[in-house]
């Protein structure tokens, strides 16, 4: 009960902020978004829940390498040339089926074309909150095979002017999570409808802000009790026009390394990269990433104890 108080203190210490928020660039950037409750792979989410009150937290950092491309005609232009950012993560079970956390990511360094100097594009502290729900109806970890619900709310919370939020206004996702896998393997699949609470025909890039379709898919391979390979896939696109639009869909490959070390609570290191196959807004030409988590979700099918 502690830890649920704790939880919920620390959403009501935030949600002003949300609503103080104003002037904040209307442009999407596309954010290395960890699976919040370590289930599953890399982005794509897994069937699995942590158990009622154990908790999975942990902290990623990345660098991408131009991760705002605008296409103006047949040029494309590069407005952020590199961003250098961090995602702090903590989720908890509320019961055996589901799960609640929150995602706060906020940026380190960005490096902004000479031709947009005049739009003075500052980091925030923290300049978005993610929160999700996750109910799980069938848990791979007992029947091999998994799937589950996921609610995604994202919000601004910057308080700078021109922070670059990652989301034009609050935006509300359900997610289906479907799974399957055996002792030294799991398949991942997740499809969403990404729901802009404020649409815009055209933003200041007169680029149209409104609903979109995602698509994660992935694959995690164990070659040791507490070692993994994972490969992972994230696409974005506009659900008026899907695929349509080059300058507005998003399409990212990563592939990392997981060690675990059992004697410190399931702490993780994770490694990787990714490269943007598309060259829309966000979309990355080449990111680099590392992460440390400690998980407390009980063992299961595909979970080896070492």
């Amino acid at each position: 009960m502690k830890r649920l108080c704790l939880t919920i203190w620390c959403l009501l210490c935030l949600l002003p902020s949300a609503v103080c928020a104003e002037g904040l660039l209307d442009k999407n950037v596309h954010y290395f978004w960890p699976a919040i409750d370590g289930s599953g792979l890399l982005l794509t989410y897994g069937s699995e829940t942590l158990g009622l009150w154990r908790m999975h937290y942990g902290f990623y950092a990345d660098d991408a390498v131009a991760p705002v491309n605008i296409l103006t005609g047949d040029r494309l232009d590069t407005v952020v040339e590199n961003q250098v950012s961090g995602n702090l993560l903590y989720a908890i079970g509320l019961f055996d089926v589901a799960n609640i956390g929150f995602a706060f990511p906020f940026v380190f360094h960005r490096l902004i074309n000479d031709d947009y100097d005049d739009l003075d594009l500052s980091p925030s502290v923290f300049e978005d909150i993610r929160i999700e729900a996750k109910y799980s109806f069938i848990n791979r970890q007992r029947k091999c095979i998994g799937a589950a619900l996921l609610a995604r709310f994202t919000t601004p919370i910057a308080y700078e002017k021109n922070s670059f939020a990652s989301d034009h206004g609050p935006t509300l996702e359900p997610v289906a999570i479907f799974d399957l896998g055996r002792e030294w393997w799991t398949y991942a699949a997740n499809l969403g409808y990404k729901h802009y609470f404020n649409p815009q025909d055209s933003d200041v890039y007169d680029l149209p802000v409104g609903d979109e379709l995602t698509l994660n898919t992935g694959a995690l391979f164990r070659v040791s009790p507490s070692q993994q390979v994972l490969l992972d896939s994230a696409t974005r696109t506009k659900i008026n026009s899907p695929f349509g639009q080059p300058d507005l869909d998003r399409a990212e490959l990563m592939v990392a390394y997981r060690k675990f070390w059992q004697r410190l609570n399931f702490t993780a290191l994770t490694a990787g990269v990714g490269v943007g196959l598309l060259s829309g807004v966000g979309d990355p030409k080449f990111r680099i990433f590392i992460g440390v988590t400690r998980d407390e979700k009980r063992l299961g099918p595909g979970d080896v104890q070492f």
